[in-house]
């Protein structure tokens, strides 16, 4: 005796609504690290959507997600992403790596205690950071020009409190002096 299956458009739909509510569920950000900045804040990075060995990044404050680029999947999608909470006496979630371009691209997020305010460097060279330079009223990232973007060694991105992320990089042939300031060295 044979038994023949009618599947009508509800009973495939409810197949389909069904399937789409596990892969959903499963489909939940893997968390990549978790950041305390500041006494009260975190800062976390997550990543899903892999396809071969990228990524789609989003950053995470306190509760709320968003992409980690320009709110835009293609720009957060990245490859050999380096991923640091590091810490001088106040800590900066640090994440780079290759973002759609042939650059470096990434950031340096923390909350200003001070201020009360986060503080975010995006950044895009041919070289990762090498340092960061953190008080009250000012951070900045230090990186190396390996591009020849100038004559000089480095290349410093910088932010005021209050104003925000500067316009214009500076550049110099030596290291910014350590006065006054919390130095973080990154390891590559």
């Amino acid at each position: 005796m044979r038994t023949s299956h009618v599947w009508n458009s509800a009973t495939i739909l409810t197949l389909c609504l069904f399937s789409e509510t596990i892969s959903a569920q499963n489909n939940k950000p893997e968390p990549v690290i978790s950041c305390k900045l500041g006494e009260t804040q975190s800062a976390s990075i997550l990543r899903d959507h892999q396809i071969d060995d990228t990524y789609i990044y989003y950053l995470k404050q306190q509760e709320t997600s968003s992409l980690l680029f320009d709110d835009n999947e293609d720009e957060s999608r990245g490859t050999e992403v380096k991923v640091r909470c590091a810490e001088n006496k106040e800590r900066v979630l640090i994440v780079y790596g290759e973002f759609s371009s042939n650059y470096i691209k990434g950031l340096a997020l923390r909350y200003n205690q001070k201020s009360a305010k986060w503080e975010r460097i995006d950044f895009a060279e041919r070289a990762g950071p090498v340092r960061v330079y953190m008080n009250d009223h000012h951070m900045s990232v230090v990186i190396p020009n390996k591009g020849n973007e100038t004559n000089k060694k480095f290349l410093i991105y910088n932010y005021e409190s209050g104003k925000g992320q500067s316009e214009e990089n500076a550049v110099a042939n030596s290291l910014p002096p350590a006065d006054g300031q919390h130095v973080i060295i990154i390891n590559k």
